[in-house]
């Protein structure tokens, strides 16, 4: 602390929170603050660049600050505590005791201040949304991620109040609760205001409710932001292909959607071919995320072919949670510009059921790879059916294989395929494996050079 020692001093208080009593460390001043102490904090506040929030509770380590003291310290530093400050970061962790708000607004935002998150947050920090729009005009990233317990579903009404303080925003990222139809409709309008947006992410929480006989496409205006190049939903499959009718999607070269909820196989694929149809074919970088839905075991290879129209991509990452890829599945991906793929799925206790067989067909079909995430069974019982020693597939882009997760039982015979496949590979990444397969994973890594040689010879 760089305040005097008998300005301040800490002390054990009870308050309530949540109906609970909780004691909780909090810094009090015990004396009036003065000019002089003022200086001293001065000189250090106008240092910080960066801020983080985190609340208090219990067993989070952190001293609470008295309201008392913030009020006297507002006395001498006039509208903002931290001329400097770049970056604010308010993340409290749960059963956070709650900031006295409208001080936090007033010491916290200043006119240099870029960038501002607001992570686990809830309702009760709404004011802070309209705070920053008024006294951070330099105001470049906002993101917004309330509890799903305890939304602000106020936030779309509010979005508007403060869209058109935010010209200089290129980088949105909103959690909604209760979500309607014409909520939909506000927040595009809103959004439509910020005219320098150049990624945008919406997570729906509980998903969008639907008046009855609504129709998805009346009164629906559409938003044209000519600086959008990255967009990102989360939510169940109908509402993003709902939400998308919202945008017009010309600029976009990034796109990620997480499918979550219980969802029928038929609106899942649905809604993955009107997404494909509605980007635009020069999209270079693609990312879906499954999050609750067998998805692939439901829909075969037809849905994942249909990205394939993608030609220019160069980034793809596919998420799944509930199931895993098979060889044939991933035969479908068929992307010539392609420089790095990533595919994260659930194993079941047999490990992931892509072979040498599966990956012979990525190289193949995705020539220039830089970077690959895949996790294969290696294991020799497996792949001695298929000779990718013969396989017309050999990628010598390729420097970098994320295997984690991957089985493995003779690195020997491992070591022959992979160079066979990949006469470049620099790396070999086993991150989160258990130790036995990291091992013989490690024992891979190093036959690579010997092998090479042999190789070339």
């Amino acid at each position: 602390m760089c305040l005097p020692q008998d300005l301040w001093k800490t002390e054990v208080r009870a308050t309530r929170n949540g109906g609970k009593e909780v004691r909780v460390e909090t810094l009090i001043f015990q004396r009036a603050m003065l000019r002089s102490d003022w200086r001293i904090l001065e000189s250090n506040a106008s240092r910080v660049r960066t801020l983080i929030l985190r609340g208090t509770n219990q067993s989070s380590g952190t001293v609470s600050i008295d309201p008392d003291a913030l009020n006297s310290v507002s006395f001498y530093c006039g509208s903002f505590l931290f001329p400097q400050l770049r970056k604010l970061i308010i993340s409290p962790p749960g059963n956070f005791m709650k900031f006295p708000g409208a001080l936090v607004s007033r010491l916290y935002f200043g006119p240099l201040l870029e960038d501002v998150v607001l992570q686990n947050v809830d309702s009760s920090v709404c004011h802070d949304i309209v705070a920053a729009s008024q006294a951070c005009p330099m105001l470049r990233s906002l993101r917004i991620l309330f509890t799903v317990i305890e939304p602000c579903n106020q936030l779309p009404d509010l979005l508007t109040d403060v869209a058109e303080r935010l010209q200089n925003l290129k980088a949105l990222s909103v959690t909604f609760g209760d979500f309607t139809i014409s909520h939909r409709s506000i927040v595009a309008l809103a959004v439509s205001k910020m005219r320098s947006l150049e990624s945008l992410r919406l997570y729906l929480a509980k998903g969008i409710t639907r008046e009855r006989n609504h129709d998805p496409f009346s009164n629906l205006p559409i938003v044209y932001l000519p600086r959008l190049t990255h967009m990102s939903v989360t939510a169940c499959p109908t509402d993003i292909e709902e939400t998308l009718l919202n945008f017009n999607l010309t600029g976009i070269t990034a796109f990620s959607a997480g499918f979550q909820g219980i969802t029928e196989a038929a609106a899942v694929e649905k809604a993955v071919s009107s997404i494909t149809i509605k980007l635009p074919e020069k999209i270079q970088s693609w990312e879906l995320a499954l999050t609750t839905f067998d998805f692939l075991e439901n829909t075969g290879n037809s849905s994942l072919g249909s990205l394939s129209r993608f030609r220019d991509l160069t980034n793809v990452t596919l998420r799944s949670i509930k199931t895993s890829f098979t060889d044939d599945q991933v035969a479908a991906l068929v992307f010539p510009c392609l420089c790095q793929l990533h595919l994260f799925a659930q194993y079941k206790s047999l490990g992931p059921p892509i072979t040498f067989r599966g990956v012979g067909f990525i190289l193949r079909n995705c020539p220039r790879l830089i970077y690959l995430t895949l996790a294969i069974n290696a294991m020799t019982h497996v792949n001695e059916p298929h000779n990718t020693l013969t396989f017309d597939a050999n990628c010598s882009s390729l420097i970098s294989w994320n295997v984690a997760g991957s089985r493995i039982d003779d690195p020997e015979f491992t070591v022959r395929h992979v160079v066979s496949l990949m006469p470049r590979l620099r790396e070999i990444v086993t991150t989160g494996d258990v130790k036995a397969m990291r091992k013989l994973w490690a024992k891979v890594d190093d036959l690579l050079d010997g092998w090479k040689g042999v190789s070339m010879r």
